[in-house]
């Protein structure tokens, strides 16, 4: 539809002769500025007439002439050559060059994605894999694998899966270690989206393994992160900790920015799930340098939610949101699917906290359709308890109930053996609400006794209530242990507050509707 008259006559050296006619016939437009110095840029004038004028070209000549255009471009782009990649590639492609088609198409998608034009960059690398030999097993293995992170961004679980399963074939085919390495690595991420987090420890141990036979560190640095998130998962602390040192050690010996970024923001994560807030601020806050001195946009955009994620535990709820807010917004303007129902599921949770029920309820919405949509089992979860919340707090008992017995219900399928009190203590909640004493007590009891079997409440959204959930329950029942659970979730709430500087410590003990109420509890009590 735009085209120069230096390239037309190369192609026939009579042809610029006839675009003052066109012109004067308005078939053409002359434009004042042009893309290329020294040369004049045309336009048709309708979208239309240009396709009749291509589709009037004979066959034999379309393949010459594209590929002439494709030379063209190359020698008049030189280091403005990116800007034309995929320009180029489409000339050599529809001139038959399959080699130089691929070099270009390849070029064009890495730049697309780097960009977050995200649907290009899965159209040029597509284009390239139809271009590319099945006998070229290299250079399909480099696509596949680029193709997959960008399907990993826009979140298209099951076409990732599908080319991560290409990708271990490619792999296995051609013997390579260090390709079933960065496959394995593949796999874990993949894994991790959808909520096997069993998968993504096997995966992970494999992908670390090939890594240090192959020298391939970026691999084993990939995989441990996810492994380490899978630990976390799984209440294993320690392990995910481990993991998160190791793979930060990996990225500062290979002088690798981004890596760095992603164990940083993981080592933020195992600590705001313990508690350490103030050092999870601290690791948050590297990694965001890290990821805005290299220009990763979507780490940038986790690390927002993070940050708010981290703000929403310490009772600063304005704090969160801003956070939260500035991160949806870049998550939106990159087309980073993937990490989206992760802001709207925060944003419910602060709105519902503010007394805010009609907008937490469209966010907590929101969130678990973007989870079905994106096959996110693990996050899904959160996001159905968090609506069973809101509903709770609108007092509509019948859709609570039903949000928190399908929370049960995920959590357990995923395998999160730390998570299932949350939902349990919801439906506790609601049925001592509506005074129905023995059934909010055998909800009760079954949290107790996961409790007593050793049982723990870490990485719920907030561990205190369901020690007071507990506390509430039995007291209404007159059970002796009663008490014995208030104790418990003040002494949580102390242990918390411990370690916070005097402003996190304030925030946490009185902004938080459940930490006021425990702590008015103890202090009616007379307990101390």
């Amino acid at each position: 539809h735009v085209f120069w008259d230096e390239p037309l006559g190369q192609i026939d050296p009579a042809a610029p002769e006839a675009l003052d006619g066109l012109m004067k016939r308005e078939l053409t437009q002359g434009r004042e500025t042009s893309a290329f110095e020294g040369v004049r840029e045309y336009v048709f004038k309708h979208h239309l007439l240009h396709q009749v004028t291509y589709d009037s070209v004979l066959k034999r000549h379309k393949r010459e002439q594209h590929r002439l255009m494709a030379e063209w471009l190359v020698a008049r782009s030189g280091e403005r050559a990116s800007e034309y990649f995929g320009m180029i590639g489409e000339h050599y492609e529809r001139a038959g060059d399959a080699v130089n088609a691929v070099s270009y198409l390849s070029k064009a998608g890495q730049d697309a994605a780097k960009a977050y034009a995200n649907d290009s960059a899965l159209d040029y690398f597509a284009r390239a894999l139809a271009l590319t030999p099945e006998a070229a097993a290299g250079p399909r293995f480099e696509l596949l694998y680029s193709r997959i992170d960008v399907l990993n961004t826009v979140g298209l679980r099951d076409l990732q899966a599908a080319e991560v399963a290409a990708l271990e074939q490619l792999a296995e085919a051609a013997d390579d270690d260090a390709r079933r390495a960065r496959a394995a690595a593949q796999r874990t991420v993949q894994a991790a989206h959808i909520g096997d987090y069993p998968r993504v420890a096997e995966a992970a141990a494999r992908s670390v393994q090939w890594a240090a036979a192959a020298g391939v560190p970026e691999a084993a640095l990939r995989a441990r992160i996810q492994w380490s998130r899978a630990l976390q998962t799984q209440g294993d602390h320690p392990g995910a900790q481990t993991q998160a040192e190791l793979a930060l050690t990996l990225a500062r010996e290979s002088a690798d920015p981004r890596g760095q970024c992603a164990a940083l923001n993981q080592l933020g994560n195992v600590a705001a799930e313990l508690g350490r807030y103030g050092a999870a601020r601290v690791f948050y806050g590297q990694a965001l340098e890290q990821a805005r001195a290299s220009g990763d946009r979507t780490a940038e955009g986790a690390l927002l939610n993070n940050l708010g994620d981290n703000e929403l535990s310490l009772g600063r709820y304005e704090a969160a949101q801003h956070w939260l807010n500035a991160g949806l917004q870049l998550c939106r303007e990159t087309g980073w699917r993937a990490v989206e129902p992760y802001f709207l599921d925060n944003l419910a949770c602060v709105a519902c906290v503010r007394g805010e029920l009609a907008p937490a309820l469209a966010w907590a919405d929101q969130t678990v359709a973007l989870c079905h949509e994106l096959g996110n089992r693990g996050l899904l979860a959160d996001a159905v308890c968090v609506r069973g919340n809101v509903h709770a707090a609108r007092g509509d008992a019948a859709q609570a109930v039903a949000s928190y017995r399908e929370a049960i219900a995920i959590y357990r399928e995923t395998g999160r053996t730390t998570m299932p009190p949350e939902p349990l203590a919801g439906l506790a909640r609601v049925a001592l609400a509506q005074g129905a004493v023995d059934e909010a007590l055998a909800h009760a009891l079954e949290i107790v006794a996961h409790l007593d079997g050793g049982g723990g409440v870490d990485g719920t959204a907030d561990p205190a209530l369901i020690h007071l959930t507990c506390h509430r329950v039995l007291a209404a029942a007159g059970a002796r242990r009663a008490s014995e659970f208030l104790a418990s979730a003040h002494a949580l709430v102390m242990q918390q507050a411990a370690p916070l500087d005097e402003a996190d410590r304030a925030s946490f003990l009185d902004a938080i509707p459940t930490h006021r109420e425990i702590l008015a509890a103890v202090a009616a009590s007379g307990a101390g």
